[in-house]
């Protein structure tokens, strides 16, 4: 009670921890077959709960994002547990496995901001459909999808 009429809390806030990730967990990120990302994740994770969490102890999540193509991070405490997990899986590099600074492991976890192209300006169509390849010109948007005014073949 008297920390509490001093002001002080008995439990620490959120923010007084800024190093939030666990020491002794590291993240590793592993090189994919770029837009095999979160296929690859599912894959390594089936993987894993094959060979039992016995086999790979160190392991302790696995995810791979759209938002960070050719990658998938692996949360760890031993490297050759994830050399180990990635072996012999297909576009899978086991070989290129990094980890990565617990100081930017945070911005991993953080969804990129969408790019919206801005009102009266071309964009080229990816999206595999009959006008792929083409430019179109941003004239409105529905919802979060922007509409194309008119297509123009680029070839």
């Amino acid at each position: 009670k008297q920390a509490e009429a001093a002001g002080e809390s008995s439990s620490p806030a959120l923010n007084d921890n800024e190093d939030w990730l666990d020491k002794t967990k590291l993240l590793y990120r592993v090189a994919v077959k770029k837009g095999y990302e979160e296929t690859a994740a599912v894959i390594l994770t089936q993987k894993l709960l094959k060979a039992g969490t016995s086999r790979m102890p160190s392991i302790k999540s696995i995810f791979g994002r759209v938002s960070c193509p050719g990658w998938v991070f692996v949360e760890s405490t031993n490297h050759l547990d994830v050399n180990l997990l990635c072996q012999d899986v297909r576009d899978v590099y086991g070989h290129q496995i990094f980890p990565v600074p617990s100081d930017s492991a945070a911005d991993y976890l953080r969804e990129p901001p969408l790019f919206v192209p801005e009102i009266g300006t071309f964009v080229c169509l990816n999206a595999p459909s009959l006008y792929c390849g083409n430019l179109a010109y941003v004239v409105a948007y529905n919802d979060r999808t922007p509409m194309p005014l008119m297509t123009m073949h680029t070839a």
